[in-house]
């Protein structure tokens, strides 16, 4: 009787199919590791960049004067009235609205526009809540609605929200 060493054809040709099995399901691994990356790094700059128009319009809503009427979250344009006791003029007007065209929050401060978001991200909409913004004896409130999405890559929307307070009272106390 005669020894063979060695594998077979058909040993070869199942080691080599289990092989490719094996390296497929990696690679497929590996891909979709790579689009939720990608994924999670559009939302995180979806929400830097929300989260930075939302404060710098909150630190200005907090200590600014409403002077957009009341409205029922139709309002897409937020007009504030900030005292500037330091140097002329006495108080300085800010404008937040949105450029429908490019997507991109614009902040008009005294007459001057500046862009408030980056063009990273698409602002969809932008819209703004007024409430209790005449003499009414309440603060006035301002709900900031937005809806963000990414620019490249498989566009991921955000919807958020955020409401913030007036510390300005003078008006209601001359009431």
């Amino acid at each position: 009787m005669t020894k063979n060493a060695g594998f077979t054809l058909i040993e070869l040709l199942v080691s080599i199919f289990l092989f490719s099995i094996m390296a497929t399901i990696t690679t497929g691994i590996f891909v979709k590791s790579l689009e939720l990356e990608r994924r999670s790094f559009s939302a995180q700059m979806i929400q830097e960049n929300a989260l930075a128009v939302f404060e710098l319009m909150a630190k200005e809503i907090r200590v600014g004067k409403i002077n957009s009427s009341d409205s029922n979250c139709t309002s897409s344009i937020l007009s504030i009235e900030i005292q500037n006791p330091s140097s002329p003029p006495p108080t300085i007007d800010v404008i937040y609205q949105l450029d429908s065209t490019s997507g991109i929050v614009q902040r008009i401060y005294n007459g001057v526009t500046y862009l408030a978001s980056t063009d990273d991200v698409v602002f969809n909409s932008l819209k703004f809540c007024i409430l209790n913004s005449g003499i009414d004896d309440q603060a006035a409130r301002v709900t900031i609605l937005a809806s963000v999405s990414n620019r490249v890559g498989k566009v991921l929307t955000a919807n958020l929200q955020t409401t913030i307070t007036s510390r300005d009272v003078s008006l209601e106390l001359e009431n």
